[in-house]
């Protein structure tokens, strides 16, 4: 899930690819004007506008970035780094993180645990361990962070696997060092 501003694209990807499907959905939270723009009216656009093509070019770019950014999150973390970045990426922009941050899920709890690439159950226990450590708090569809610093702490790390959460007790084996390379996601 990722936020749009003003003026943003939407399935930027979705739009280019032949036969043209649709890759990504939205959630809208506020009234919304939604431009369909032809694709030949894009190419036509990109051929006779240098500052144009540079443009959505630069969409495109960022658009890859941020999705690689997302691939090198999943890879060799496990549940509970990975849902602590997706809590993270959750927060609205312009929150200072001070204090407790409230989260309005827009999808159900199974299609969380699929972006996460883990499934239900674990993404259950994950969740219910950062709530014993008093790291969020969860209510329905509705998530409280509790302690920001301390899911930062956990977003940081490479791997959780021998950490549990902020607050929680050491594990015997807390003082082995994390691996250095990959590691299998759960």
């Amino acid at each position: 899930q990722r936020r749009l501003g003003p003026g943003e694209w939407l399935d930027i990807a979705g739009a280019l690819s032949a036969p043209c499907t649709w890759i990504e959905r939205a959630v809208c939270r506020t009234a919304v004007e939604l431009l369909a723009v032809p694709l030949s009216a894009i190419v036509e656009a990109c051929t006779v506008d240098i500052t144009f093509t540079a443009a959505f070019a630069g969409v495109l770019a960022d658009r890859v970035r941020e999705l690689s950014v997302r691939v090198d999150d999943m890879a060799g973390a496990d549940a509970h780094v990975r849902l602590a970045r997706w809590l993270l990426r959750q927060i609205e922009p312009g929150s200072d993180g001070r204090g407790s941050v409230r989260v309005v899920l827009t999808q159900r709890k199974h299609q969380i645990a699929r972006q996460l690439s883990t499934t239900s159950e674990t993404l259950s226990r994950t969740l219910r361990s950062f709530c014993d450590a008093g790291v969020i708090a969860v209510r329905d569809y509705e998530f409280t962070i509790l302690d920001v610093a301390a899911l930062r702490s956990l977003a940081s790390a490479r791997s959780a696997r021998r950490r549990k959460p902020h607050g929680a007790a050491p594990a015997p084996d807390a003082t082995e060092e994390l691996p250095v390379g990959p590691t299998r996601p759960r």
